[in-house]
């Protein structure tokens, strides 16, 4: 302490001290080339660390799991380092637990993913089966996804009532202003975070498998 004191005055600066921390020309080297600015995630970069539907990040927000560094108009920024702590520590244990296979039929698995997709791109998949792309009716602004239920789609409206049985997904009526578009019987659906880990799961088997 007494040679830091001593060597703050020969530089003409105030002597108190109040630590000393002694690094290796290494250390110190590899502390200066670090960026200045820690490594930044939006909300899709967070939900990709997590594993989990970008829709979650908001709830894990408003719980306090995790704290942005910054709101943005463009969404919440995190720092990527944190998030990924809370992924080792917490996140693992209550929401990235493995999924038990539902033993969903074809029909479910292809319309979930259409949903998962849908609510993640902001739009109807332009990949998806004929038959689920048009089942897919609009999505709207907060992720929710209009979609034919009733008569005319006898084996998607069997799919769909399967997957909020499975609680993958939520689905209610039409709001009055709604059921001025197209057919009234249609449903607005809520894919949940189970839904979303389960289609992520799937997928990630298809991909380890190919």
């Amino acid at each position: 302490m007494e040679i830091a004191r001593r060597a703050v005055r020969e530089l003409g600066l105030p002597d108190t001290v109040i630590g000393v921390e002694l690094l290796t020309e290494a250390e110190f080297d590899r502390r200066e080339a670090e960026p200045a600015v820690p490594e930044l995630a939006g909300v899709t970069e967070a939900a990709a660390i997590l594993g989990v539907h970008k829709q979650q990040i908001p709830r894990l927000v408003k719980s306090g799991d995790l704290t942005p560094v910054q709101e943005l108009a463009a969404g919440s920024v995190f720092a990527a380092d944190t998030v990924r702590m809370y992924a080792e520590k917490k996140h693992s244990r209550r929401i990235g637990r493995p999924v038990k296979d539902l033993g969903l039929s074809p029909a479910e698995r292809a319309l979930l993913d259409a949903l998962v997709t849908s609510a993640d791109q902001g739009s109807r998949p332009a990949d998806a089966a004929p038959a689920v792309k048009d089942a897919i009716v609009e999505v709207y602004e907060d992720a929710r996804i209009r979609v034919h239920y009733g008569p005319q789609a006898p084996e998607l409206t069997t799919a769909l009532d399967k997957l909020a049985e499975h609680k993958l997904v939520r689905t209610r009526g039409l709001t009055r202003n709604e059921q001025k578009e197209g057919n009234t019987d249609d449903l607005v659906v809520t894919v949940l975070d189970k839904g979303t880990r389960h289609a992520q799961a799937a997928n990630s088997s298809r991909d380890t498998t190919s």
